[in-house]
């Protein structure tokens, strides 16, 4: 039997009761390119696409020559062109996004991780993803 989660948070250690509304950080991993970046005071808020570098790769590939001298003429100039500074530091950002994704133990995409402790899966709004951690916390402090 498959997993499928919408919207779940999980707990990934035991919780400490947060005294205020909003969480320090929000890390949102997707892997596609059309997302929202919404801006909370006082929430550090990254976003991480996470397919983004190996269409990045794909497209450059695309633009290689067959021949191995010319293609490693063209890396040599791409590479050192505007539009190749800025594909090679999007690919290491990708990449660099995977394996934090994969640090914080990440299992499905998309996936909202708050204060390096809970995740959300199902959902790239990091509102909707707040408010399901508020509810979590609400209940926590009742106990």
């Amino acid at each position: 039997m498959g997993l499928f989660y919408s919207a779940i948070l999980c707990v990934w250690i035991q919780p400490v009761c947060a005294e205020t509304n909003n969480p320090e950080r929000v890390d949102i991993f997707y892997a596609d390119d059309a997302q929202e970046k919404r801006v909370i005071e006082g929430v550090d808020i990254s976003y991480y696409s996470l397919g983004k570098s190996q269409s990045i790769q794909n497209s450059i590939s695309l633009k290689l020559p067959t021949d191995l001298n010319s293609a490693a003429s063209f890396m040599s100039s791409y590479s050192n062109s505007e539009e190749g500074k800025e594909n090679i530091q999007q690919i290491v950002e990708g990449y660099q996004g995977v394996g934090k994704a994969f640090s914080l133990g990440v299992k499905e995409l998309p996936a909202v991780v708050i204060d390096e402790r809970f995740v959300v899966y199902g959902t790239t709004d990091v509102l909707e993803a707040l408010d399901y951690w508020r509810v979590y916390m609400a209940k926590m402090e009742a106990k």
